[in-house]
């Protein structure tokens, strides 16, 4: 019985692993599909403002129309956020999805980019 339940335990971790891994290799896709968007509204001459929501269904600023006119689809959060939630628990909040973010005339996708540190659990890409 206790080897069955060491058994059963290692399966339970690699299950939970090979689940973030694939909510990480979503979730960085989304971002760059996103980064693509947002890089194409501003060249059509829409600027970011902080904040602003990328979504295509619910599109409501003229900036967010403007991305939402180079998605197919909405990025899929619901899908990733539960793993994000990991990182910072308001990624996994009920309005939380993906937001430009502006600093000084920077834009960043936020929650940006994704990877498993050495303990197996996500953080942002950059972050120690």
């Amino acid at each position: 019985i206790a080897i069955l339940a060491i058994l059963i335990a290692i399966v339970v971790m690699q299950t939970s692993t090979i689940t973030d891994k694939a909510a990480v290799t979503t979730h960085n896709s989304n971002v760059r599909s996103l980064e693509s968007a947002v890089m194409l509204a501003i060249a059509d001459g829409h600027a970011p403002k902080d904040g602003e929501k990328l979504v295509k269904d619910e599109a409501s600023s003229d900036f967010e129309k403007a991305v939402a006119k180079y998605l197919k689809e909405d990025p899929d959060y619901g899908a990733v956020k539960a793993m994000l939630s990991k990182i910072d628990e308001n990624y996994g909040n009920d309005d939380a999805g993906y937001t430009v973010e502006v600093t000084d005339g920077e834009w960043n996708i936020a929650p940006g980019e994704v990877e498993l540190g050495d303990d197996g659990m996500p953080k942002l890409k950059g972050s120690e």
